[in-house]
C-alpha cells in the first residue's frame, strides 16, 4: 500500500460524491474503496446507455478488512480517504484528479491532469 496526496476532485465530483454519500449512508470518516467497473451490458450484449467505465464508490469491506497491498491510499484535500487500484501506472511526479464519469452509472474517473502552460497563464485540467 502506498499513500498518495498528488491528487485532487473537481467540484462536480466532490458534489456527485456528496450525494453518493448520502444515498449509500456513507460518513465522511468511512474509509471509501473505489471499485473499477469496466462494462456494463444489455441481455444483448451492448454496452447499457449512457455507461462509461469508471470507479465505484462504497464503503470498505467488513470492519478488519483493509486495502489489498498493491491498492494506493489517496488523501484527497477536503479528508476523503479512499483506497484503489489504478488502471494505469502511477507517477509520483504527476498530479492527477477525480472526476465523474458517469452520472447514471454512478462512477468516477481518476486520471493524470494535463497541464498546458504558455507565458503567462497555465490552463485548468483537461
Amino acid at each position: 500500500m502506498q499513500n498518495i496526496h498528488n491528487i485532487s476532485i473537481t467540484d462536480r465530483a466532490a458534489m456527485f460524491l456528496k450525494k453518493v454519500r448520502t444515498r449509500n449512508r456513507l460518513q465522511v470518516k468511512d474509509l471509501l474503496e473505489f471499485g473499477y467497473i469496466s462494462s456494463f451490458t444489455n441481455a444483448d450484449g451492448s454496452t447499457a446507455a449512457g455507461f462509461r467505465p469508471g470507479y465505484m464508490a462504497s464503503r470498505s469491506g467488513p470492519p478488519g478488512s483493509g486495502p489489498a497491498p498493491d491498492d494506493l491510499i489517496a488523501h484527497l484535500a477536503d479528508g476523503t480517504v479512499f483506497h484503489f487500484m489504478p488502471k494505469f501506472s502511477w507517477d509520483p511526479a504527476k498530479w492527477y484528479v477525480v472526476d465523474v464519469a458517469s452520472e447514471a452509472y454512478a462512477l468516477f474517473s481518476i486520471a493524470p491532469v494535463n497541464v498546458t502552460v504558455r507565458p503567462g497563464k497555465a490552463s485548468n485540467y483537461r
